[in-house]
């Protein structure tokens, strides 16, 4: 009851302090957001990072044309990736704008430079919070206290959950394919149950899977929270993540009021099919 009152208490200041109760504000222009899994192009620290060979070849490089292409058709007023505010991603990008940079092998400036350039955007937008889950450290945990059979369980899910990316599969596919299963939505949910699964690691005086768990929740959280700041009404949003950060990432985005997701499927569908040898 005594919080119920706070929180009434609350809502009355916040309403003395700003617009007058009798005035409501008119609806705003909603806000779309189309979360775009993806493999990363360099290497990285995360435990799941299947690899493509030779994205910088002209072969890949005419399918990332046909990417940004389809990408291109969602028109995105803003491009977020994966990236901290602390790094020079902002200053890459004006660089790649003046003609002075040369795109590397990272999907950032393959697909979010090349995009955000071909649509004219003055700027990209970093939203990451990078905070690291120590996996092996869960793993050691569970191995010595009895809980073996758990960690394994979760890490045969979150296998299973890649196996569909082997090396073979990365190489031998269209960056067409292989964006398309990396976005369908069963491909999201198995990734995330595993993740989910590892909870069941620890003990109640030592929960060291819910905690594992909480602070992935909490570092998409963060994410939200500066995708939120940085959107305007009527933006349409591209927000280039990790495939394991979907789920969640879209789950906390359906829950935004005012915010919608696009199917990246949508756009995805639209790129050519690959050419057949011969043909």
């Amino acid at each position: 009851m005594k919080n119920a009152i706070g929180a009434y208490a609350l809502l009355s200041c916040l309403s003395l302090s700003g617009t007058a109760a009798s005035e409501v504000p008119a609806p705003l222009e909603s806000i779309e957001v189309m979360v775009l899994g993806t493999f990363h192009m360099s290497s990285t620290r995360d435990t799941f990072n299947p690899n493509v060979e030779d994205v910088l070849g002209a072969e890949r490089q005419e399918e990332l044309r046909e990417l940004t292409e389809a990408l291109a058709r969602f028109e995105p007023t803003k491009v977020a990736l994966e990236a901290t505010v602390e790094s020079p991603t902002r200053e890459e990008y004006l660089l790649y704008r003046k003609g002075e940079l040369e795109l590397r092998a990272d999907e950032r400036h393959q697909i979010g430079f090349r995009l955000a350039g071909e649509l004219g955007h003055d700027e990209v937008f970093c939203v990451d919070h990078y905070e690291p889950i120590d996996v092996q450290s869960l793993l050691m945990w569970a191995a010595g206290n009895g809980q073996g059979a758990i960690a394994q369980e979760a890490m045969a899910a979150y296998l299973r959950a890649n196996s569909a990316w082997s090396s073979d599969y990365m190489d031998s596919s269209s960056l067409s394919d292989i964006f398309h299963s990396f976005n369908e939505d069963a491909a999201a949910t198995a990734l995330h149950s595993a993740l989910v699964l590892a909870s069941r690691i620890g003990s109640e005086a030592d929960p060291v899977g819910a905690e594992a768990l909480s602070k992935w929740y909490g570092r998409n959280g963060r994410i939200l929270g500066n995708v939120l700041r940085m959107a305007e009404p009527g933006d349409r949003i591209l927000l280039l993540y990790g495939v394991t950060h979907r789920r969640v990432l879209e789950d906390l985005i359906r829950a935004a009021p005012g915010f919608e997701l696009a199917d990246p499927l949508d756009y995805l569908d639209a790129v050519p099919a690959p050419r057949e040898e011969g043909g």
